[in-house]
């Protein structure tokens, strides 16, 4: 597949300081190509992209996920006589594991799609109760180095352990209202200590699976130390080892020895929407790039 840039939906991405520095100073030209379900795709509401290990790009949208080979694309939807198809044909989240298989969060559960038999087997949420009561939308997919598969749902966080294909699930918040549904892009990461670290619409979760309990971090007005905003948007572990936090209001910087946070200024003249962190990588020499 070559390797140039797709382009799937109109993103203004804003950048300051030095960012901006480093965009300008790019002067050479971006092949783009534009997809919507006139050429393609199945929808051109796009809420999740995932490149796979063989090269594949998967394209999630609410209406199919989409697969794409580099010249033309392959849709899944859900048939409804068809017990090995998709479970929904919402896509919030795509990961994969290390035999090549994706697990895709949908509105009525987590899908796992077998590469070499390019069917699906649903598992659906149960919550601690075994009742469903975490809720059918599976918001965020992550697979750790074990293969363990961690997801979000409503009110839980759920693992799907390799070795013996048995759920387990904990409350991620203790009001039992994590007001994360209408915003998937709250994730999920696992650091370099093997913690797990969730984004929500009320702050920022912690949990160790070791002694299977929660840290709860959340803004404090009066305390410059805490997060700038209870929103969490994105997280993620540099080269470093060093946890950023992307929030409605600002970046923020994880201080382990405090257990606080180091708000990262974005400019006086940055607008509240350019204060909003979606999301944060890290090129090869280091820099993050936020958006």
């Amino acid at each position: 597949m070559s390797r140039s840039l797709y382009i799937f939906a109109l993103c203004i991405i804003s950048l300051t300081g030095s960012l901006c520095n480093s965009l300008y100073a790019q002067t050479d030209p971006l092949n783009g190509e534009l997809f919507t379900a006139l050429n393609g795709l199945t929808h051109t509401h796009i809420t999740a992209v995932h490149q796979d290990s063989i090269g594949f790009l998967w394209v999630g949208t609410q209406d199919g996920l989409n697969k794409y080979d580099g010249y033309s694309f392959q849709h899944f939807r859900n048939q409804p006589s068809d017990t090995n198809s998709i479970s929904d044909n919402y896509i919030w989240s795509i990961d994969e594991d290390s035999d090549g298989n994706l697990w895709i969060g949908t509105s009525r559960g987590l899908n796992r799609f077998d590469r070499k038999t390019g069917t699906f087997t649903v598992y659906h949420p149960d919550g601690p109760d075994g009742k469903n009561s975490g809720g059918t939308i599976v918001y965020c997919v992550y697979v750790d180095p074990s293969d363990n598969v961690w997801f979000k749902t409503d009110q839980y966080l759920e693992v799907l352990y390799a070795d013996s294909d048995s759920l387990e699930s904990w409350r991620h918040n203790g009001n039992g209202d994590s007001q994360i549904s209408g915003l998937p892009r709250y994730q999920i990461i696992r650091d370099s200590n093997g913690h797990i670290w969730l984004g929500t619409q009320d702050g920022l979760q912690i949990f160790s699976p070791s002694k299977k309990e929660f840290i709860n971090y959340v803004h404090d007005p009066t305390n410059n130390n805490s997060l700038s905003n209870n929103r969490v948007r994105a997280i993620f572990e540099d080269s470093r080892n060093n946890l950023w936090i992307g929030t409605s209001e600002g970046l923020n910087l994880f201080d382990p020895v405090t257990s606080g946070f180091i708000r990262i200024p974005l400019g006086i003249t940055a607008s509240p929407q350019e204060k909003k962190i979606n999301t944060i990588s890290e090129d090869s020499d280091g820099r993050l790039w936020m958006g």
